[in-house]
């Protein structure tokens, strides 16, 4: 059983936790891996993620289903933050080029 704050649920889905938690070789090691997600993405709120070991931990196999959106998640979040080390002359530029509208409005 996995339980999270919203500053974890506010990043990811239901299907992305249990796949980053399922082939974790402990609770512990779990919620540090969703931690760590959460904060890859960019999440600044308060997390929290409590994992309580059931029957049949570690034997409950199946499909990593959101591999693939997590690596692209992981992708689009690296680019954002490479946004955050450009010059403020370099943000103002991509700025103005986008409120063309705006200005003449």
């Amino acid at each position: 059983m996995i339980i999270v704050s919203d500053g974890v649920s506010s990043i990811l889905s239901d299907q992305e936790i249990v796949d980053v938690a399922r082939d974790a070789p402990s609770p512990k090691r779990a919620s540090e891996q969703i931690l760590s997600y959460t904060e890859e993405l960019g999440g600044e709120d308060n997390t929290t993620v409590l994992v309580v070991p059931l029957s049949g931990w570690g034997q409950v196999k199946g499909p990593d289903r959101t591999h693939a959106l997590r690596e692209y998640r992981k992708e689009q979040a690296s680019k954002c933050v490479l946004l955050k080390f450009l010059s403020p002359s370099l943000i103002g530029i991509a700025t103005a080029v986008g409120s063309e509208r705006q200005r003449r409005m």
